[in-house]
């Protein structure tokens, strides 16, 4: 016989009912978003060296490393294989990216270094693992050969010559920020001091007292601080800067000695000239998708859970022009489809490239508006579709090659700038050197400068840049130029270089005279 259960539901048995089945349903959901959770992609560092872009990107538990020759518009991205799979520290050293590993059950740290030929190799930091929450930072000291600073939790500095056992001395307390760039600069900030060095050169470093600490460094020599102010180290004093866009999202934003690209929250992406006295906005240009990082004028986005890397083209702000998004790339070929190594989109990448298609080739307008002198050469043909528009740069800089008796010589007005010379001469790659004879990817170009062109015996020639009016060298044509070649004209003073003097002689006769002096003035006049 079956005894019939005559037991009552309370009240209170309900609620654990309804309590159990509702937490049921919640665990289920939380179980669900897990098992769809996509880990995004998100950039370490970027970086340009010798016309080599590089990236690093971690995702889904693993790294990629991408490089990219930017000076040959067909080129792909190429893919690094074999790196590490994690990294605890990520660092550019010029054109080589370094992956510092920790092997915490070896207590070793494995250290990765990728040159741009992506030639790899792999060095051990022998009975050393830093403890959780350190931080690393890695300098150049010779070929392969890095000084390592680590940062406690507690805030003290130490350093391992040579990447050898670290030492016991402490170099500075109180830090609360240590950082590199790509340039060798390794900073550090202690106690209201910002501190910045090279090398193994702690003891002789540069010292910036009464300064805010840095959130992230953008530049060689600018940075956010945590409330969002850019801080510009220029001719051994600091300079703040609140640029008009609201906050800065540190990780769109870059900065160099003369210009400063960042994005406001709408997308816009602003660019200001801050080489002279006053910070001009010079242009503004339209970003798609979440912005990962900004090197020079290269963005790179995440939309639709790809990666996409576009070249931004800036258009003068407040001209009435509508800003039109920069077009999407399209997916590059699937592998097999070209010989060179490309990226596709992927799971365990998504990252897009566009190859460009190849260019037809034509003739140039003639850069001396209608000189027909043989001896003087014309830039290299360019594809009819970029016809109009490198015409109309070549007239607007009056752009103009010359011979003398050192060689070539390329003249134009100032504010050139060493991307205006990479249109010209499309396709051929250019590279761009300072006074100093140091490479730049891009910049103001300056009387004394060169850049160097290749040829098709397999070698290179220089070129010295000469910038119309620019008697001192500094890119502008001030009151100091046009004093400098009246005094000239007198022999109070004399030209120290053949590009010198040709920067005075503005109607190209081969003396410097007073005729010249009204065309520098006509100079000061249009860049005012």
């Amino acid at each position: 016989m079956v005894k019939k259960n005559t037991k009552k539901w309370t009240p209170m048995k309900k609620l654990r009912i309804v309590f159990l089945f509702t937490a049921a349903f919640i665990l289920c959901l939380l179980l669900a978003a897990g098992i769809n959770d996509k880990t995004n992609m998100e950039l370490r560092l970027m970086g340009i060296h010798n016309n080599n872009l590089v990236m690093l990107l971690e995702g889904s538990g693993k790294l990629c490393a991408y490089y990219k020759d930017i000076s040959s518009p067909d080129s792909m991205l190429t893919k690094a294989e074999n790196i590490a799979e994690s990294g605890y520290t990520f660092f550019l050293d010029g054109g080589t990216l370094g992956i510092a590993e920790c092997l915490e059950s070896e207590l070793d740290i494995n250290l990765y270094l990728i040159d741009e030929k992506l030639k790899y190799d792999e060095y051990s930091l022998f009975e050393f693992a830093p403890s959780e929450g350190d931080k690393l930072a890695f300098a150049n000291v010779g070929k392969n050969t890095y000084t390592m600073y680590i940062l406690s939790t507690e805030g003290n500095l130490r350093s391992c010559e040579a990447m050898l056992e670290p030492e016991d001395t402490i170099l500075l307390s109180g830090v609360s920020f240590l950082g590199s760039t790509q340039g060798g600069w390794i900073y550090a900030y202690a106690d209201g001091v910002l501190r910045r060095w090279k090398g193994n050169a702690f003891d002789s470093c540069q010292e910036y007292p009464d300064v805010p600490c840095p959130e992230k460094l953008v530049g060689e020599d600018v940075y956010i601080d945590r409330n969002g102010l850019l801080i510009r180290i220029k001719d051994s004093v600091t300079e703040t800067f609140n640029l008009d866009i609201g906050s800065v999202d540190p990780d769109a934003c870059f900065g160099t000695d003369e210009y400063i690209i960042a994005a406001d929250s709408s997308g816009t992406i602003h660019k200001f000239d801050w080489s002279g006295e006053d910070i001009q906005e010079t242009g503004t240009a339209k970003a798609e998708g979440r912005i990962l990082g900004i090197i020079e004028e290269y963005i790179v986005t995440e939309k639709d859970s790809q990666i996409y890397l576009e070249q931004l083209t800036f258009k003068e702000p407040n001209s009435g022009e509508e800003t039109d998004p920069t077009p999407t790339p399209t997916p590059t070929p699937a592998p097999g489809e070209s010989e060179e190594p490309t990226v596709s989109p992927s799971p365990d990448t998504g990252l897009d490239a566009t190859p460009t298609p190849e260019p037809e080739s034509t003739s140039t307008p003639d850069p001396d508006d209608g000189s027909s002198e043989p001896e003087e050469p014309t830039p290299t043909p360019l594809p009819s579709d970029k016809n109009d528009e490198v015409g109309k740069l070549i007239e607007e800089i009056q752009f103009k090659e010359l011979i003398g008796d050192n060689g070539k010589y390329v003249a134009m007005l100032s504010g050139a700038r060493v991307a205006d010379l990479r249109k010209i001469y499309w396709p051929q790659s250019i590279e761009a050197f300072t006074q100093e004879d140091k490479p730049v990817f891009d910049s103001l170009l300056k009387t004394g400068m060169k850049i160097q062109i290749p040829l098709s015996d397999g070698n290179s020639e220089k070129i010295s840049v000469i910038i119309r009016g620019d008697c001192d060298g500094d890119g502008r044509v001030r009151k100091s130029d046009i004093t400098f070649a009246s005094l000239y004209i007198v022999n109070a003073v004399y030209a120290e270089t053949d590009v010198q003097f040709m920067a005075m002689d503005m109607n190209d006769d081969g003396k410097v005279t007073i005729w010249d002096l009204p065309m520098i003035a006509d100079e000061i006049r249009r860049t005012e």
